[in-house]
């Protein structure tokens, strides 16, 4: 048994695990966060991962779909540690839990900047769609307009019309930022400020990185 610990010193040192093993910092948990993905584009980014990947099928439980895809739709290790990471980016995107936890850790925002597994994998996605899919971050950086000056975003036909100015398919790109976490859509009609981490003040910083980028790509 571990030596008792006063509660701040071991939820820093958990966080700090959790910001390792994340997916802005850990190959494997990156593919696995961005699942579902098509087996080609996986086999293009991660050929040295994707090389073992009979390996990986049978030891994470993961599955291709009939259309190519690779996901992990049953209850094992890829099911549970993908599952791990939405959550805590969920917590860690609720203002409430946020200080909370902060608040347990004995750290400030500017003390958990350096370990935030959600500002490390935002900063990793952000540049990742710079370069891999311009227009998903087009498409973000006119979401996130609308959201700094109101609660939601209604994808009606007039703000869709916009989208599809910088996008020939807005529902797949819409599906790129749900899967990399930048957006938390629970209806397909509308987008609220509290389903987009970067609308947090602490993440202002990276919103004018999407904006930069999405002027530049």
């Amino acid at each position: 048994m571990a030596e008792s610990s006063n509660l701040s010193g071991e939820l820093r040192r958990l966080l700090q695990g959790l910001a390792s093993a994340g997916p802005a910092s850990n190959i494997l948990t990156q593919i696995l966060f961005i699942l579902p993905e098509k087996a080609r584009t996986l086999l293009l980014a991660y050929p040295d991962v994707m090389e073992h990947e009979d390996e990986l099928l049978s030891l994470f439980k993961l599955r291709y779909t009939e259309k190519g895809f690779l996901d992990c739709p049953y209850e094992g290790l890829a099911y549970h540690l993908r599952g791990l990471y939405h959550t805590l980016f969920s917590l860690l995107s609720d203002p409430e839990s946020r200080s909370a936890l902060l608040d347990l850790a004995g750290l400030d925002e500017e003390e958990f900047r350096k370990i935030d597994p959600l500002r490390l994998w935002l900063e990793v996605a952000i540049s990742h769609l710079a370069d891999a899919r311009p227009s998903s971050l087009k498409v973000l950086s006119l979401i996130l307009s609308r959201l700094e000056e109101s609660e939601y975003v209604y994808l009606g036909e007039e703000f869709l019309e916009k989208l599809k100015g910088v996008s020939e398919n807005v529902e797949v790109d819409l599906e790129v930022l749900r899967r990399f976490g930048l957006l938390y859509q629970e209806t397909p009609s509308q987008v609220y400020r509290r389903e987009c981490p970067l609308l947090l003040d602490t993440y202002s910083d990276l919103r004018v990185k999407v904006k930069e980028g999405a002027k530049e790509s």
